[in-house]
């Protein structure tokens, strides 16, 4: 196939995921029970990708432009089986949902018969296991940037239009940048629709899985450095957020509203500083994914983008302060870090004086 056919399908893949996301959101739009439960847009993006990749798939598969040896039942199958977690999401206890999102993973995994090698000594059936395992927690952890509307869904487009770059250049299957043009299509409505009614914060979780799946169909065509890369502003994000509830500190007790931009928006930081800062660290995480495809090795770029979300969390922290020069920055972060031990440590003495 040559490069206008394939960039004519990626379009067409694009549209079509927009219109079936718009369609599945004018239709929930009238049902009462999905408005007033928040699960309407939870439901649009999981029933517009999953419907429209299983048709568009099914329609352009080539078994020869996989570098992996996967079937096409490997492929939707694991998919579908996002579809496990809809249940749950009736039973808004999020026990029951992350359940949900487990099982899902598990036999998303096994289906598709992908495994990550974790390590090479390790036996089958454990990087089997680790790797439903980090699909599980991937897809958990849109629990914790829930709290920002709509945060998910632009966490979601990153990756998706890092895939779609890809297969434009050459560097991904087209069945791939397929999927993915599908899916940044529905979530740019959802994106739209989020900023009226937001994503559901447990329901978020079936997002992850999709996105997650996205990333697993990656790795046997050798393309799991650059979905990390896509996707570590989110990581880092979610880092933050367990971190301050492991401190058990009050003003951290809800996990979705520990993130660092929801912190900043929350302290009269502008929509529109929140969104810029989304949107540039969006475009570095997907020029550096590009890069990776020419890396030597998995390590150097993912690293780089981990101290660039880093630093990108740092600024958006202390959005209120003057821009200050290197050594007074390194400075007042590791003021940060001591203050942040001493106000831990601090609290975990006081209990322990209260119990004696």
């Amino acid at each position: 196939m040559d490069i206008d056919s394939g960039l004519l399908i990626l379009g067409m893949s694009f549209v079509v995921g927009m219109l079936m996301s718009a369609l599945f959101h004018v239709w929930f739009q009238y049902s009462d029970f999905l408005r007033e439960n928040f699960l309407s847009s939870s439901f649009a993006v999981a029933g517009a990708s999953i419907i429209s990749i299983v048709a568009l798939t099914m329609f352009f598969w080539v078994d020869d432009d996989l570098v992996g040896d996967i079937s096409l039942g490997q492929y939707l199958l694991s998919l579908g089986c996002g579809l496990l977690i809809i249940p749950t999401l009736f039973i808004p206890i999020g026990a029951v949902v992350v359940c949900g999102v487990f099982i899902a993973s598990f036999l998303g995994v096994y289906l598709s018969d992908i495994t990550i090698i974790f390590y090479p000594g390790l036996p089958e059936w454990l990087n089997m296991f680790l790797t439903s395992l980090t699909l599980g927690l991937f897809a958990c952890g849109f629990y914790c940037v829930a709290g920002l509307t709509p945060f998910p869904q632009s966490q979601g487009m990153v990756p998706a239009a890092g895939f779609v770059i890809l297969t434009a250049l050459g560097l991904a299957p087209l069945v791939m940048g397929i999927s993915a043009a599908v899916l940044l299509g529905v979530l740019i409505i959802s994106y739209m629709r989020g900023m009226i009614q937001p994503m559901e914060h447990l329901s978020a979780m079936l997002l992850g899985y999709i996105v997650g799946w996205l990333g697993l169909m990656s790795y046997p065509e050798y393309l799991l450095p650059c979905f990390v890369v896509f996707v570590m502003y989110y990581i880092m994000e979610c880092l933050v957020a367990v971190f301050c509830k492991l401190t058990t500190l009050p003003q951290f007790a809800e996990l979705p509203y520990n993130s660092t931009l929801y912190r900043a928006f929350d302290e009269s930081g502008s929509q529109e500083m929140v969104s810029r800062l989304i949107g540039y660290t969006g475009v570095l995480l997907l020029i550096l994914g590009v890069f990776q495809t020419n890396s030597d090795n998995c390590f150097s770029f993912p690293i780089f983008a981990a101290m660039l979300c880093a630093w990108q969390q740092y600024r958006t922290a202390n959005w209120q302060t003057p821009d200050k020069t290197l050594r007074e920055t390194n400075r007042e972060v590791l003021d940060s870090i001591k203050k942040s031990f001493n106000v831990l440590f601090g609290e975990n003495d006081k209990h322990t004086d209260d119990k004696k």
